[in-house]
């Protein structure tokens, strides 16, 4: 059994399966959320692409970063149950992880706990980091900055970025073929991202600069990767 899975059996052990007849709707936001991390980390179905793209995130990130992970201040903006956070401390970082959802950040507790490593876990918003200017080298957020005011979001991994230091972040694509037959609630997305509209964004941002993954070709893909290099 990987580390991952038994982490999430021991953590949740005591969680019930909801019954067939019991609605999701009847059940309040919290228990939705445990009840789907319990279906995920326990389905093999389900967590084995789960595996696989936390295997990948971290390549990812390092062809688009030019620098050593290892040493540098890391923060990962909407951290979620903390997935992401261990796996960049494996790396060497020392990780700060943010989110406002108080399971979330119960799950990444534990989660970095079982797994050894030392990283801090705050409660804030991506649209008012409680960080001083300047100070971490890498800026992390994924498919979390749709989910609030992104030229905010935005602004401010910027502003706790160091100078010469970078920014990562990926949200869906609105008008990719993919995400055009997914139709969110209002609840879920607060702006919903295309790649001329995030171009905007990053054009009226100063001394940055930034590259899409996959150049042109993002517009039409279901995901836009972008990383941003403060200068």
């Amino acid at each position: 059994m990987n580390s991952d899975l038994e982490f999430e059996l021991n953590y949740l052990k005591d969680i019930e399966k909801p019954s067939f007849k019991t609605k999701v709707n009847d059940m309040n936001p919290d228990e939705n959320r445990l009840q789907h991390y319990k279906r995920v980390f326990t389905d093999p179905n389900l967590s084995i692409p789960y595996d696989n793209a936390k295997k990948t995130i971290v390549s990812k990130v390092k062809k688009m970063y030019p620098l050593e992970l290892e040493g540098k201040k890391f923060l990962d903006v909407g951290c979620g149950n903390g997935w992401a956070c261990v796996e960049f401390a494996k790396q060497g970082c020392f990780v700060t992880g943010i989110d406002l959802n108080e399971i979330d950040l119960k799950m990444a507790r534990a989660r970095a706990k079982f797994e050894n490593q030392k990283i801090d876990f705050l409660k804030a918003s991506a649209e008012k980091l409680p960080f001083k200017d300047n100070l971490f080298d890498l800026t992390f957020s994924i498919y979390v900055l749709e989910h609030c005011n992104m030229r905010k979001a935005i602004s401010e991994m910027i502003r706790v970025t160091k100078k010469g230091g970078y920014c990562y972040f990926k949200v869906p694509n609105k008008y990719s073929f993919l995400n055009l037959r997914h139709k969110h609630s209002k609840d879920e997305i607060v702006e919903e991202p295309s790649y001329f509209a995030l171009l905007k964004i990053l054009k009226n941002q100063d001394n940055i600069k930034f590259k899409f993954e996959s150049g042109l070709l993002a517009m039409f893909r279901p995901t836009l990767t972008v990383m941003i290099h403060k200068v």
